[in-house]
Order: structure tokens, then C-alpha cells, then sequence
């Protein structure tokens, strides 16, 4: 109690200490929160569990247990396809099927205060395998680019559930390096070489995942289909004639084939070009001189000439051949006169005898002279070897040119 005091007098206040205290009193959990255990039509069979009840309560230390109450007629439609056991929320006595169910369940702490909250359970779909995957094509035409990579088809999945979503890989196959998938989109990489001579068909499996994760294995065959490609090269049986054959009908040099990627082409042959075309024909397959070519060596050795080989589908291919003449051995010629006056018992010196060879060159030959009488005088000279003068037969040895410059000065006759 404070006292008070006259002026100029000292004033003491007199201050007690008090203490409050507050008593802790129970207040109602504020939710009944639901964890669901994630049921599919496959596992909410009779008494599976359907989730977990936890009670929020501003009490930390406060208990709960867990009912199903009614609640307004719309939100409690399918509590009698529930019980509770503790704080699990269970399927009653029949099993679910896939849909949504609405439940209201009570939190009521150790005091007795409660919680209403409304609860919605989904009972899932199963998810199922899918069970098929397709390609829209399967078949590319050979030669076709992959500078990038080239789409052969798009994958499509089937799957028992409605609105699932698929992806794809590769996962096997003997030729699965040359693949690439592409969103649904099956590839050859780029520089992938596509022969169908070479390789005509491609094994592959491709793998399609649905969002759940189960997947479904096929294997592909992609095949390439044969364009006609043209021919790469043309050949020749024979290249060489002998000099002089008989031209009096087309003469037959060899047989033209061809080399064509693609097999089974048939081929037909043409004289398109070349030098000395003129002189050429083809008859059938066989490359051939024309009638009355004259084919002399030494007048001409070589023949130029290009043939043109064309499949059934118009792609051609042409080749210049060089057809030679293989030299003979021609007959010499010799040149005499028609006759000669010679005086009896008086030399006489032989005139307008010749002799020509055209494959002599400057080889040596040799030249024999007889006389039916009298005798044959020569000496050796000039590059001529005279053997058997004085005799009725005369044999100069030498070349072409030396034996005919001796004839025309050298050889003499005495009757």
C-alpha cells in the first residue's frame, strides 16, 4: 500500500510481486488429412488399405482416433464402402473398382473435441503392357541420301489402356547401329550406305515404354527396294585381228558384256563414237568390222571406236576400245620384165627386175635367179652377198633396198 506524505517530507512506494499463471485448455484438432496408399482396380480388393489418417491438432501431444461420419448427403456417398482400423482407412468387404470415392471422416482427440474433413480416393486404372507397335513403312529405295538422317516410318504403339503416351529406342537387332528413333520416328543415321546389291534388308527392334514404364519388344525388317542403276562397265572378248582376214562378209573382232550393279539386267550395244566408228557395226553382242574393211597393218595397226552398252531401262554406259591388227607375213612381190633379148655367147646385163616385201624392212632377205640356159655372173657388193655365180642359179642375200639397187646394175646373163 502506498502512503502519502506532507510536503518536504521523503515518499516510499511499497511494490508487491505477483505471479499469473495459465492453464492449458484442449482445443479441437483443425484437419483430418489423408495419405492414400495409391489403390488400382487390381489392388483394392476387400480390407486393402486405402491410405492413412493423420489429425492436425494445435495440441503437439494430443491423441486421435479416426471414424466415418455422415456428412452432407454428397460427400459421404461411399463411406459404407469403407472401415476404419486405427488410423488406416480400409476397402470394406468388396472390391473396388476403378473411380473416385467420397468419404467424410472424424479426427476426435483424447477430449472428445472433433474434426470433420471430406476425403476423395481414387482407385486408379491398371496400367497395362502395350502389346503391339507398328511402322508406318518399312521399305526405302536404294541410293536414297542420308547426308542426315533419313525417316523410314512412324511408330505407333496399342495398348489395352485409352490415353496412355509411348516413347521409343532401339534395343536390339543384328543391324541396329545403322537406326536412330526420333521422337516416333524410326531412322537410318546419316551416312548410312543404302545398296540394295550389297544389303537388301535390315533387322532391328525397337522398344516402345508407356508412362508407367512397361514396355513391349518388336522386331523390324527394313528392306530396301532395287532401282535400276546403270551399267559400269562395258568388255571385250577380242581386241585383235589378223591383218588381211577375209572382210567379204562383217568380220567379228569379240563379244561385248557388261558389268551392272543390278543383276538380272539385260543389255543391248551400239557403235556411238570414236576415230573409226565408221569401219565398225554390232550385231547382237558381237563387236564387229564391216564388209569390205581392208585391214592392212601396214597401212593402218589400230582402230579407234566406242560402244555404248544400254539396259532394259534406258541407263547407258560407254567405253572407247582400241581394236589392233596383228602383222602377217605378206608375200613378197617380184617385178620382171616381160622378156628379155639376150645374144649368144655375149653377157648380157639383167634390167626391170624388183623385188618387194612390205614386212621386210631393213632385215635381210634373200632372192633366187635361174635361167633355163647359159649362165647367171654377179660379184658380191653394195651390201649384197652373191652366192652361186657362173651358174644357172643366182641367190642374192641382203636387204630389200641393197638387192634392188644390185639388180639394177649388178647381175648379168651369158648364153
Amino acid at each position: 500500500m502506498a502512503k502519502a506524505f506532507t510536503p518536504n517530507t521523503i515518499i516510499v512506494n511499497e511494490v508487491s510481486l505477483l505471479t499469473i499463471t495459465l492453464t492449458n485448455v484442449n482445443e479441437a484438432p483443425t484437419a483430418a488429412n489423408f495419405t492414400s496408399a495409391g489403390l488400382t482396380a487390381a489392388t483394392a480388393l476387400a480390407n486393402a488399405t486405402a491410405g492413412t489418417l493423420a489429425a492436425t491438432d494445435p495440441d503437439a501431444s494430443d491423441t486421435h482416433t479416426f471414424t466415418l461420419v455422415a456428412g452432407d448427403g454428397t460427400n459421404d456417398v461411399d463411406n459404407g464402402k469403407f472401415t476404419i482400423t486405427g488410423n488406416t482407412l480400409k476397402v470394406g468387404g468388396t472390391a473396388l473398382t476403378a473411380g473416385t470415392y467420397k468419404v467424410v471422416t472424424r479426427a476426435t482427440d483424447a477430449s472428445g473435441l472433433t474434426f470433420d474433413q471430406a476425403q476423395t480416393i481414387t482407385v486408379s486404372t491398371v496400367n497395362n503392357t502395350p502389346t503391339d507397335l507398328t511402322l508406318s513403312a518399312s521399305s526405302v529405295a536404294e541410293n536414297t541420301s542420308t547426308a542426315s538422317a533419313l525417316t523410314i516410318g512412324a511408330l505407333t504403339s496399342t495398348d489395352p489402356d485409352t490415353g496412355n503416351t509411348f516413347t521409343y529406342s532401339i534395343v536390339g537387332g543384328a543391324d541396329q547401329a545403322s537406326f536412330q528413333v526420333s521422337g516416333a520416328n524410326l531412322q537410318f543415321k546419316a551416312g548410312t550406305t543404302l545398296d540394295y546389291e550389297t544389303k537388301s534388308s535390315y533387322a532391328v527392334t525397337v522398344r516402345t515404354t508407356d508412362q508407367g514404364g512397361l514396355f513391349y519388344d518388336k522386331a523390324l525388317t527394313i528392306t530396301l527396294t532395287d532401282v535400276n542403276e546403270a551399267p559400269t562397265n562395258i568388255a571385250l572378248s577380242a581386241s585383235s585381228v589378223a591383218e588381211n582376214t577375209s572382210t567379204a562378209s562383217a568380220l567379228n573382232i569379240g563379244n561385248l558384256t557388261s558389268t551392272d550393279p543390278d543383276t538380272g539386267n539385260t543389255f543391248t550395244y551400239s557403235v556411238v563414237g570414236g576415230a573409226d566408228q565408221a569401219s565398225f557395226q554390232v550385231t547382237g553382242a558381237a563387236l564387229q568390222f564391216k564388209a569390205g574393211t581392208t585391214l592392212d597393218y601396214e597401212t593402218k595397226n589400230s582402230y579407234a571406236v566406242t560402244v555404248r552398252s544400254t539396259d532394259q531401262g534406258g541407263l547407258t554406259f560407254d567405253k572407247a576400245f582400241t581394236v589392233t591388227l596383228t602383222d602377217g607375213n605378206d608375200k613378197p612381190v617380184i617385178t620382171v620384165p616381160a622378156s628379155q633379148n639376150i645374144t649368144i655367147g655375149a653377157a648380157a646385163a639383167l634390167s626391170g627386175i624388183s623385188v618387194a616385201d612390205q614386212d621386210a624392212g631393213s632385215n635381210s632377205i634373200s632372192l633366187a635367179l635361174s635361167v633355163p640356159a647359159g649362165t647367171l655372173t654377179a660379184t658380191s657388193g653394195g651390201g649384197v652377198t652373191v652366192s652361186g655365180s657362173g651358174s644357172g642359179s643366182l641367190t642374192l642375200a641382203g636387204s630389200q633396198s641393197a638387192i634392188n639397187t644390185f639388180l639394177s646394175g649388178g647381175a648379168k646373163q651369158t648364153n
